[in-house]
């Protein structure tokens, strides 16, 4: 089944290799490809493609910045995601985006992405089994971070992650350094962690403070 694909990827070298795959293996319409967050919203707003893979760290953002303006201003243009981050962090904010699917990079072979990629052409959604376990698993999970702690209590957990001071985080997140003690305190009674350094353990353990940090960068 014909189709027309944008790819979002900032190594050269595998967005090229995708484009020969998805051009010469899937049969589909490469209407252009990069490797920058503004770029790739201009390019998407250009072409309108079907299909748009996208990796998630990117040049200038994320795939979750393309994917957000992607979808809300052309909801007819479908947004999935190929890449090698696979944190807990990541699988939530995943779901939370409302993408239409995940190739998972580091078990993906030729024959799973002939596979997805037939799924996604004929307008179904696909998620690597990777993905789906992960997923059950932290919906079955009681305690996972995003189900007792809010988005402002992420961000400062992702940052301490990162060995931000309270200082640096306050003036990361704009807020008042008294604020961000609060959190911390907060943040250690309902995780029941003894401490900072069990703190940074944990942001690092699921991928918070490598998703926060990607997002503080950009």
């Amino acid at each position: 089944m014909f189709c027309r694909i944008a790819i979002i990827e900032d190594m050269p070298l595998y967005r090229d290799c995708l484009s020969q795959f998805c051009v010469s293996e899937m049969e589909c319409e490469l209407v252009g490809s990069c490797g920058e967050v503004d770029e790739a919203y201009e390019l998407v707003a250009r072409t309108q493609p079907e299909l748009v893979l996208l990796d998630l760290v990117l040049i200038g953002g994320t795939g979750f910045d393309v994917a957000a303006k992607v979808t809300r201003d052309y909801p007819n243009v479908r947004c999935v995601v190929i890449s090698a981050h696979c944190s807990d962090m990541m699988v939530y904010h995943i779901h939370k985006s409302g993408l239409f699917g995940f190739i998972d990079k580091n078990n993906a072979d030729i024959a799973e992405m002939r596979t997805a990629m037939g799924v996604l052409i004929k307008g179904h959604k696909y998620f690597s089994s990777f993905y789906q376990k992960a997923m059950l698993r932290l919906c079955m999970d009681g305690s996972a971070f995003y189900k007792i702690l809010t988005e402002r209590e992420l961000e400062v957990v992702g940052l301490i992650g990162n060995t931000l001071s309270d200082e640096e985080i306050a003036k990361a997140l704009q807020i008042a350094e008294a604020t961000v003690g609060t959190h911390r305190r907060n943040i250690l009674r309902k995780l029941r962690l003894d401490g900072t350094p069990k703190l940074i353990q944990y942001a690092n353990k699921h991928g918070i403070s490598d998703f926060i940090g990607v997002k503080t960068q950009t």
